[in-house]
């Protein structure tokens, strides 16, 4: 996968997740949790370029299930480093509703789909 399909799938990912906090805004008061939507948008675009970095390296390497292992640490990982700093969210501002979950979710599944992409592009590279 070149770095061009690579921006250009982090950049659908960025601009869907906004789209859709925003369109979801309109039904659920969701703007009060903007900060916290930025914050993880910010982690998925780092932790997905973070794979897609490693995936690259890692197609080219003489261990051959390397790119395996990247693949089931990588869901592992992400569910980890989720849960934390949801856990944080929720220890340092104390949210009166659930609804922060929403923009998590949001960005998560989105993010989850283009690495999904990105993972099975290189993969088809070999």
């Amino acid at each position: 996968m070149t770095l061009s399909i690579f921006l250009k799938v982090i950049l659908i990912g960025i601009l869907a997740s906004i789209a859709m906090f925003y369109a979801l805004d309109f039904a659920i008061p969701l703007k009060l949790y903007s900060g916290f939507f930025y914050t993880m948008l910010l982690f998925f675009i780092l932790y997905t370029t973070t794979v897609y970095l490693v995936g690259s390296a890692s197609i080219g390497s003489k261990i051959k299930n390397l790119f395996v292992y990247l693949v089931l640490y990588n869901v592992i990982i992400k569910l980890l480093f989720s849960f934390i700093i949801v856990f944080i969210y929720v220890k340092q501002f104390a949210p009166q509703s659930k609804a922060f979950l929403i923009p998590f979710l949001l960005v998560y599944l989105i993010f989850t789909a283009c690495e999904t992409y990105i993972l099975d592009r290189q993969a088809r590279s070999v």
